[in-house]
């Protein structure tokens, strides 16, 4: 009977490590699915409104058109 005894409570010491070391990692799941907690934003920050850049027109000089005029003979 002594060594039935040994037996026994041996199992009961594997079975209690083994429901520690369940205890311990459903634990660690837990704390590490849990997202950190998050600042509240009391305030929605608006964005500021660009102003359009300016747009450049480019300096060109045009050339000028030469208009040939006809020159008339008169008699």
């Amino acid at each position: 009977m002594p060594q039935d005894a040994a037996v026994i409570s041996a199992t009961d010491k594997q079975q209690d490590q083994d429901k520690q070391k369940q205890a311990q990692k459903s634990q660690k799941q837990k704390t590490s699915n849990q997202k950190p907690d998050k600042p509240e934003i009391k305030e929605v920050p608006k964005a500021k409104r660009q102003p359009k850049p300016v747009a450049l027109k480019p300096n060109i000089k045009v050339k000028p058109i030469k208009i040939i005029k006809p020159k008339i003979k008169r008699p």
